[in-house]
């Protein structure tokens, strides 16, 4: 009996070769116990201290938890210090003497048979935690789609007219198999339509016969990202599609990740005036719904401003060549007028002194961003010649 054995489980495993058998954790049962009596399945149910856990059961309470925590902060090598002081044994009695049998005997009694199943379960990942940690992952996530499919299909057979679904319970549609009924209440929402027609086509692609790996390979990275929301060729993007950096959609369509940035039309970053455009045919199209009128402009929207963001002079690597400085205050050197014709580009790496300049002014300058929105204040610090100017 132990209140989350992971840390112990992993110590004596990875010390001793020792793994702990028939482990009846109290963390793990207060989890099954939260689910049995509120429905929140136990993925949801946060972890809980032992001395709350003993309050709760009216057992004796550690009384120098709090202490011993102080001890523990100021040196964190306490606990690897030997021979154990009494202070010390005292404190690890405490900590187990609570267990049994008040807390044991109490939780066991009110465990539902039916879930002990998923208790024994619990149990065995809490003491593999820190030894096999990739499996019990997997095996936790696995549970929690489980969960999530299983509420999923419950609000399914409701007879609502219309339901509506989170981003994430749109992404669980593709491990169900859904009726004529179940489709014709979710089709009223855009982005579920979309993600539905999507579902068809790839169910259409797995059951063709001549279907190629690549495709395979494609539809199977797809699936595997939760956050990608595909755009197919001459449509416009979802919102979680925009920046995505994946291989989503039919390739080469409007703003896909895989269009060549060179080019002029849609392949490329959007312009304003290409933006322009995309929103003005939006708005002049009278047979799309107005649902689906506001999701488009939102994505056309969304790729202006993110790609627009995504080429800041940041982004240059070292193997770059010197970025050129485009501005023209170069143009003014001692006074004489440069032609930005005839002159030399000027590198961010070789830019002419401050004293080139006939004009010269000591400045502080401080930028305030808000979003793309960029607000900048340059003061003056109050000297003698700034004051006579300012006079």
């Amino acid at each position: 009996v132990a209140h989350d054995c992971r840390g112990d489980a992993g110590a004596l495993y990875h010390q001793f070769g020792v793994t702990l058998n028939n482990v009846f954790d109290t963390q793990a049962a207060h989890a099954v116990l939260q689910q049995q009596e509120t429905g929140k399945p136990v993925y949801k149910v946060k972890n809980i201290s032992l001395n709350t856990l003993c309050r709760s059961y009216n057992a004796p309470v550690n009384p120098r938890k709090d202490q011993m925590k102080n001890v523990y902060r100021r040196d964190q090598r306490f606990w690897a210090r030997r021979p154990l002081s009494e202070d010390m044994i005292v404190y690890a009695a405490y900590d187990v003497v609570a267990l049994v049998p008040t807390v044991y005997d109490a939780m066991k009694r009110q465990l539902d048979p039916a879930l002990i199943p998923l208790f024994e379960e619990l149990c065995r990942e809490q003491v593999e935690a820190l030894i096999q940690p990739e499996e019990v992952k997997q095996k936790k996530k696995q549970r929690k789609i489980e969960t999530e499919v299983a509420e999923l299909k419950n609000k399914l057979a409701t007879k609502a007219r219309a339901i509506v679904l989170s981003n994430r319970e749109i992404r669980l549609l593709r491990y169900l198999e859904l009726s004529d009924e179940e489709r014709e209440k979710l089709e009223g929402s855009y982005k579920v339509a979309k993600k539905l027609e999507r579902l068809q086509s790839k169910k259409e692609r797995d059951e063709s016969p001549d279907k190629n790996g690549d495709d395979e390979d494609e539809n199977s990275e797809d699936e595997d990202d939760d956050e990608r929301d595909g755009v197919e060729e001459g449509e416009y993007p979802s919102l979680s599609s925009i920046g995505s950096g994946g291989s989503g959609g039919s390739g080469g369509g409007l703003l896909s990740p895989r269009c060549d940035g060179d080019n002029d039309g849609y392949g490329g970053s959007p312009s304003l005036t290409t933006s322009m455009n995309m929103v003005e045919q939006v708005l002049s199209n009278g047979a799309m719904d107005r649902l689906e009128k506001i999701d488009r402009l939102e994505a056309i929207l969304a790729a202006a401003t993110q790609i627009s963001g995504s080429s800041s002079p940041v982004a240059t690597t070292a193997n770059s060549p010197p970025a050129q400085c485009c501005c023209h205050c170069h143009g003014y050197s001692q006074g004489v007028t440069i032609s930005p014709q005839t002159s030399p580009p000027h590198s961010l790496n070789n830019v002419p002194s401050m004293s080139a300049f006939t004009s010269k002014t000591d400045a502080q300058c401080q930028t305030l961003s808000t979003g793309d929105i960029v607000i900048t204040k340059v003061f003056f610090p109050d000297t003698s010649d700034n004051a006579k100017d300012k006079k």
